[in-house]
């Protein structure tokens, strides 16, 4: 079974406020499926979407709020 792979890698680090915070996204050949990996404070949160169109739009609207950088 293949792994998913990475495409993008997001991340912030505001220590004041909230501390790092990483977002991943990936595809899963087996589905195919898309997936956001949202990770923040020792959690982590993987929400999988049947399209790239539909992953990436909220991938979007998760960067709109904050300074994010491109890994």
């Amino acid at each position: 079974m293949e792994a998913p792979k990475t495409l993008e890698h997001w991340f912030t680090n505001v220590p004041a406020q909230t501390g790092r915070r990483d977002l991943y996204l990936r595809v899963n050949p087996a589905g195919p499926l898309w997936e956001i990996e949202a990770r923040h404070a020792g959690r982590v949160s993987l929400t999988e979407y049947g399209s790239e169109a539909h992953a990436r739009r909220i991938l979007t609207n998760l960067l709109a709020n904050g300074q994010w950088r491109r890994i």
